[in-house]
């Protein structure tokens, strides 16, 4: 392989010339349309192709050469000015003739970009034939030809749509990809190529900006696309899972004299005045409180009641929402951290039927109490229309009467939904972070934004993929779990008919304990709210290494958290086993000693699994039901799950399928240019909806039972009438 390389590095013995087949002692190599010419035919090819990447091949030597550089007869090199190629106008803009222009290069210089770097050429101009009259090519032929200006009023910079839509797909598939070292690649090959190798990092920052801009106007406004809304949810999602991304932080002093406007504005993030106006509206009647908000026993910091500003940070991050199947529903800047109140807002302007947050067993009750308000009753609806459910993975760290409470897997009718969507959103965006932290207020905003629509974009794109996943996951999840209830059932000695009063035993016990929890009364109410608080700080400290902490430093810093909670938890669980052994042997025990008399010892697991003794009465029984009932809700949802995916892949095509009517009834018949070219635009839209309705009904009837195949065909016969 380096042998035909190295073969092909120097030029034939006797050179041909592959246009006029004459032979040549001097020949041009292109890289780019693989042919070697003479230096007639190559001045005739590449005079309009000025893209090409060409060198002069010399008996013992070659150089590169520029897009306007060219030889003479004895091997000399010779500049001509090559100009822009640009698609012709259909006629002439001063006697009206059609077919008589052609284009000619200009006085003009302009830096062209493509994905091969700069190119250093002349501006174009359209010379008429028939009334001799030479105008200049405007801004609309240079867009209409794939080229946009990095400034709108001057013409010195363009980029091409090819190396624009490629820097877009780039940073948005590898995100946190830096923009000054992609142009640095392309600077670098101008340099490697004999071209000048100077891009402006300014006016390629406008033009991508603008490029991604304009994609989402022509998606939005003529293709009817909603872009934060989940075709297989419909207008009312099953689940809502709302968190705050932290990573996506801005330093206050980042271009603080930037003065630019976003694009977006709140077409997809919403606008920081509104979440401002709401908060102060809350303020005005319900004023901020002080001190710690908790959650069992400690302060969970998942979401807060209140949250200081931090230093030096104009934003603290991005709160987001997405729905089941991880398509973002909503997003709004928060500028003190992630309080109930910025949840609030994004809650109140998205209805659903589930809604999922860490601190749900917290945040429901100060919601309640907002609609509960006066003055603030229109928001009594935001929990009236849904129900609070605590995420799984998160609901593992809150007490054992909050996990039975509020749950995820304890809900009825919330299928296989985890509430921890959000989280699988944020491994992608919190990448951007290497980026954003440092852009101005208007470029973060275009650039998250832009950034959210790509991921809805490509959700919506695999949604069949995505539902078929789900639907195979569930069903091989049921066969499992039932294997294991089956055997766990067979092991106690119980039926079916016995788990409903289990579970109205451990709700009533759950109610109560809730209750108590609060009490100082309670006996070795210190070391029990102690244990339970380290049981959640120590996994808190877990998720904060996994998600928030950016550096090693604040890595190791958790670490050692985590090393001296679990320190402290074991002083606290010697004492209380000894206590608990003191007053077991005691004859005439008081009051608060005959409670811990019915106590076990605390034992590792317990500290593991967050449930102690005091939570249930003392019995192993009471966690063994706890596992029990809780392996057979996750059963019930996991069936659950393989009933609504059938209806979510209905939803799926039904909501395609009305779009695709909508944009044949939108279709003009007008012949003027900007309406034919929507309805170009639309009916290459409509064709790919319609290989996407056809992709989706073939792979859902693969795996959906026989039965449900008929329906299917009767769906597809009426879209298609």
């Amino acid at each position: 392989m380096m042998q035909a390389i190295i073969v092909h590095a120097a030029p034939a013995v006797t050179p041909r010339c592959q246009q006029c087949h004459m032979e040549t002692t001097i020949c041009v190599r292109c890289a780019s349309c693989k042919k070697v010419l003479c230096f007639e035919c190559d001045f005739s090819y590449h005079r309009t192709r000025p893209f090409n990447t060409r060198q002069c091949m010399q008996l013992d030597s070659s150089f590169p050469l520029k897009p306007t550089q060219f030889l003479d007869p004895s091997g000399n090199i010779f500049d001509k000015y090559v100009h822009v190629p640009l698609f012709l106008p259909t006629e002439c803009s001063n006697c009206r003739a059609e077919g008589s222009l052609k284009c000619q290069a200009g006085s003009k210089s302009i830096a062209v970009i493509t994905r091969d770097g700069r190119f250093d050429l002349s501006n174009t101009s359209f010379c008429c034939s028939k009334c001799l009259c030479i105008a200049e090519a405007s801004v609309e032929v240079y867009l209409q030809s794939g080229f946009c200006p990095g400034c709108p009023t001057s013409l010195t910079y363009l980029f091409s749509t090819d190396v624009l839509e490629h820097w877009t797909h780039l940073k948005h598939q590898l995100p946190g990809s830096s923009e000054r070292k992609y142009l640095t690649i392309l600077e670098e090959l101008s340099k490697t190529r004999g071209r000048f190798d100077v891009i402006s990092r300014v006016h390629f920052a406008r033009a991508s900006r603008e490029y991604e801009y304009m994609q989402h106007q022509i998606n939005t406004k003529i293709l009817s696309r909603q872009v934060m809304v989940c075709k297989a949810c419909g207008v009312k999602p099953k689940a809502l899972h709302v968190d705050g991304n932290f990573k996506l932080y801005r330093w206050r002093l980042s271009h603080i004299k930037d003065r630019s406007r976003s694009l977006f504005n709140s077409d997809i993030i919403h606008s920081d005045e509104d979440v401002k106006s709401h908060v102060e509206l809350i303020d005005s009647v319900k004023p901020r409180g002080k001190g710690k908000d908790t959650c069992g026993d400690s302060a969970y910091t998942a979401s807060r009641l209140e949250s200081n500003r931090k230093k030096n940070m104009d934003q603290t991050g991005v709160l987001m929402g997405s729905c089941r199947h991880g398509v973002i529903l909503g997003a709004a800047n928060m500028d003190r951290g992630e309080t109930y109140r910025h949840v609030h807002f994004l809650h109140s302007k998205i209805s659903c039927e589930f809604f999922c947050q860490d601190v749900v067993c917290k945040y429901f009750s100060f919601a309640e109490e907002i609609g509960k308000t006066k003055g603030l009753e229109r928001f009594a609806q935001v929990t009236q229309n849904c129900t609070g459910f605590l995420s799984r993975w998160h609901g593992k760290t809150h007490s054992w009467p909050c996990q039975l409470l509020w749950g995820g897997s304890w809900k009825l009718h919330a299928a296989a939904t985890t509430g921890e969507e959000q989280e699988q959103v944020f491994s992608t965006m919190s990448r951007y972070s290497n980026t954003t932290r440092y852009m101005s207020d208007a470029s973060r905003r275009d650039h998250l934004s832009a950034a959210i629509g790509y991921w809805n974009r490509r959700k919506e794109e695999n949604m069949g993929k995505t539902l078929v996943k789900r639907l195979l996951k569930a069903r091989k999840k049921v066969a499992c779990l039932e294997k294991k209830f089956d055997s766990l059932m067979r092991e106690r000695g119980l039926v079916e008919e016995d788990l409903p009063k289990i579970l109205e035993h451990l709700r009533t016990k759950a109610i109560n304990s809730h209750d108590k929890i609060a009490s100082t009364n309670w006996p070795l109410a210190y070391e029990k709210e102690d244990l339970e608080g380290l049981y959640l700080q120590i996994h808190r400290l877990q998720y904060r290494i996994e998600t928030v902490a950016v550096s090693s430093k604040e890595r190791t810093k958790l670490r050692k958290g985590i090393t001296k909670a679990k320190k402290r938890a074991e002083g606290h669980i010697l004492f209380v086993n000894q206590m608990i052994e003191n007053c077991q042997t005691k004859l005439q025990p008081k009051v608060a000693e005959a409670e811990i008399r019915t106590w076990r010892k605390v034992e590792p697991t317990d500290f593991t699994e967050g449930i102690f003794p005091w939570q249930t009465e003392g019995s192993v029984s009471g966690r063994g039901n706890f596992h029990l009932i809780d392996l057979w809700m996750l059963l019930r949802r996991f069936k659950e799950e393989v009933t609504e995916t059938p209806i979510e892949m209905f939803r799926y095509l039904d909501s395609l399928s009305h779009l695709k009517k909508s944009l044949e009834l939108s279709l003009s018949c007008s012949e003027l240019p900007l309406n034919r070219g929507k309805r170009f635009l639309v009916c290459n839209e409509i064709k790919k909806i319609e290989t996407n309705l056809a992709s989706s009904l073939s792979l859902f009837e693969e795996y959906l039972p026989p039965d449900k195949h008929d329906v299917f065909y009767e769906f597809y016969n009426s879209s298609e009438d």
